[in-house]
């Protein structure tokens, strides 16, 4: 599915999934409309005791791939760059991003692979900028967003929002750019 939200819908399904939750996302309806926005997204990583950081980056390719390599080892993330978001986790081999919206294959990917460096992923499948993004005599920075996944843990509030991913399976909906949901 590559509908407006899907990828935040779809991170946020394994999200809960991770935590002990039994979530399968079949969106259609509102939700559709309540995942694809950026500010709902964020409003859902502020929860009581998930652990966020909102981080201002120039260029957000490059930013961003510094910012990921640090990150600790075998810990998931929730990573909003660009135009999507993702799982992502750094491994002793990299940094790695769960691939959730493929017609060919899905499951974890390197993010340094078929010879493109982790900014170049990051421009090509999130969206990235790769330069600074200047106007008026200005630079304007880009916010990125990570969270904790294992984070999320307990949290009703979060375990609501989800309740509107998790339609019956006879109900869903096919995607606008895709063949199955």
């Amino acid at each position: 599915d590559r509908t407006d939200g899907s990828c935040a819908s779809l991170a946020f399904a394994y999200t809960g999934n991770k935590n002990g939750l039994d979530i399968t996302d079949f969106r259609g309806g509102q939700s559709c409309k309540f995942f694809q926005y950026k500010s709902n997204n964020k409003e859902i990583m502020q929860l009581d005791g998930v652990k966020y950081q909102f981080i201002k980056v120039k260029k957000e390719a490059y930013d961003t791939a510094k910012i990921i390599k640090e990150l600790p080892i075998d810990k998931e993330y929730y990573l909003s760059v660009g135009k999507h978001a993702a799982i992502i986790k750094n491994t002793d081999k990299g940094v790695m991003y769960l691939e959730l919206q493929s017609s060919i294959e899905n499951g974890w990917k390197y993010f340094i692979s078929d010879g493109r460096t982790t900014s170049e992923t990051l421009i090509e499948r999130f969206g990235a900028r790769k330069t600074v993004n200047r106007q008026f005599g200005k630079v304007w920075e880009r916010e990125i967003a990570l969270a904790e996944v294992d984070s999320f843990k307990d949290n009703e509030e979060f375990r609501d929002l989800l309740g509107y991913i998790n339609t019956a399976s006879d109900k869903q909906k096919k995607g606008a750019s895709g063949y199955a949901k």
